[in-house]
This record gives C-alpha cells, sequence and structure tokens, in this order.
C-alpha cells in the first residue's frame, strides 16, 4: 500500500524538487498542481462500482487530502487501474493493480472510510 508520497513512488517519474524515477508500477508522472494549488482537507472520492462494495464504501466517499502533485497517465490504457478520482475525475486517488493499491489520500486520517480501505487492504490482498 502507498499512500500519499508512497503511490507517487510507485510511478514512473517524480517531478518534485528536480527529476526522479520512481518504482515504475504504474505508467505516470507525478507532475505539480497549478503552482497556486496545494489540496488539502476533504475531498470527496467517486469509487468505480466494481470495487466500492469490496472496500464497504460508498461510490462517493470522503477522504482527507494533503498534496499538490498529482498523477498523469503516459497511456491510455494504464487508466484502467484508476478505479477512484477526486474532483471531477481530474486527480487519481485511487489505483489498484495485482496485489498493489495506491491512495493519493491519506487514510489514516479519513476516519472510518480510511479504516475501511486500510481493512480492504489488509484482508483482501
Amino acid at each position: 500500500m502507498g499512500i500519499c508520497l508512497g503511490l507517487q513512488l510507485l510511478c514512473k517519474n517524480l517531478y518534485e524538487g528536480g527529476s526522479t524515477h520512481g518504482f515504475n508500477k504504474f505508467d505516470c508522472d507525478v507532475i505539480p498542481l497549478r503552482k497556486e494549488i496545494t489540496n488539502v482537507g476533504w475531498v470527496d472520492v467517486d469509487i468505480e462500482p466494481s470495487i466500492s462494495s469490496s472496500m464497504n464504501l460508498k461510490t462517493k466517499s470522503s477522504f482527507y487530502f494533503c498534496h499538490s502533485y498529482f498523477l498523469k497517465f503516459n497511456k491510455i490504457d494504464e487508466k484502467r487501474f484508476c478505479l477512484g478520482s477526486a474532483l471531477e475525475d481530474k486527480i487519481p486517488s485511487i489505483l489498484v493493480k495485482n496485489n498493489l493499491i495506491g491512495l493519493q489520500f491519506h487514510p489514516e486520517k479519513s476516519q472510518s472510510n480510511g479504516e475501511e480501505i486500510i481493512n480492504f487492504f489488509l484482508n483482501k490482498f
């Protein structure tokens, strides 16, 4: 499970304070939000119905975010791993691939919704 920066490290390239290669588990680049924007606070995430019930969550659930970078997919077919996104699909927020789950938000700060995702990861993966 990669949380926030942990999700970003699972990507191909990161552009925070220079250029760094990630672990390339997801073919995405981590790029900054517009300079004047930091996404901090509670935000609704639209979760694919195919996984929301397994996570014991509603298809629209709130989580706590604190970031100023997001994932840009390098290939259209890579988007199939994105099972949850925030702010009208602009911020990929839940990525699932094989035995990896990456979360742009902080489940440990997201109260019961975060607890459900952590339980999903621990019990279903």
